[in-house]
């Protein structure tokens, strides 16, 4: 099979798993960026379950060809942490989606909302009763500045595993509630919610918020500082704060490894 056909195949038997999403690929135009961006989406939104060995065979085919093309981020790239060598800080490596040319703040926050939506250790709460649960969907919730009162207020967008709807939605949000400085800029936030902000100013090498009465608060919260190049990548600090109840290193690690890996695949 050519590249084309791999993603096809691909697509088939994923539609063929879960016939809910054949209506929206029907959606999807046929060049290969966005049956590949179909593809993505699909893989995201499925629950774990066997596979048949015909599919993870093509699929590694696939990826081991994007991968050969693009390159990956390799961990002992990183610079060492200053007095400590041998310690690296983790620092995203965002150089494939700012050559991309997409909306900077959209795509991270849909890259962010898929890692999480792919993981039930993420979206967990308690009820009223304090009983913990998951959410079958989570959204993101991001901060927005207004430069004239130089305050903050919240948006948040309903997430969807295609890129191109999320931005859709994302730009009606902007354009209807981005104005408004009230706290909650735009109604109704649901409770399947979870935080993102954005610190253009400043970098960072470690960030905390101390949350009053935040025992019982599950969501994990990100926070975005100003990306920097160096030696020809563009890196960018992202702190995220999870609760241990419901996750730890392990679950934290593939967390962000997960997100990485989507930026390293982004269409430079």
């Amino acid at each position: 099979m050519n590249r084309i056909q791999q993603i096809q195949y691909l697509i088939q038997v994923l539609l063929k798993e879960m016939p809910a999403y054949q209506e929206q690929a029907r959606g999807f135009p046929q060049d290969e960026l966005s049956q590949r961006r179909l593809l993505r989406s699909l893989m995201n939104v499925r629950p774990p379950m066997p596979l048949d060995p015909s599919f993870l065979a093509v699929q590694d085919g696939l990826l081991s060809a994007e991968r050969e093309g693009k390159g990956v981020v390799e961990a002992d790239t990183l610079p060492d942490y200053p007095g400590h060598p041998g310690i690296a800080v983790w620092q995203g490596d965002i150089t494939r989606l700012r050559a991309g040319g997409k909306k900077f703040y959209p795509a991270m926050l849909h890259h962010i909302a898929a890692v999480v939506n792919a993981h039930r250790e993420f979206r967990m709460a308690l009820d009223e009763a304090g009983r913990p649960g998951f959410y079958d969907l989570v959204h993101p919730c991001y901060t927005v500045f207004h430069e004239d009162s130089q305050t903050f207020s919240n948006l948040w967008t309903g997430y969807d595993p295609s890129y191109e709807a999320f931005l859709a939605a994302w730009l009606r949000d902007k354009e209807e509630f981005g104005g408004c400085h009230a706290m909650e800029a735009k109604p109704g936030t649901p409770p399947n919610t979870f935080p993102v902000s954005m610190l253009p100013w400043a970098s960072f090498e470690g960030f905390n918020l101390n949350l009053e009465k935040g025992y019982d608060y599950l969501a994990p919260i990100f926070t975005m500082g100003r990306f920097y190049e160096r030696e020809g990548r563009v890196l960018m600090p992202l702190a995220v704060q999870v609760h241990h109840a419901v996750c730890d290193g392990f679950h934290l690690c593939r967390l962000v490894n997960e997100l990485q890996a989507r930026l390293d695949r982004e269409e430079a």
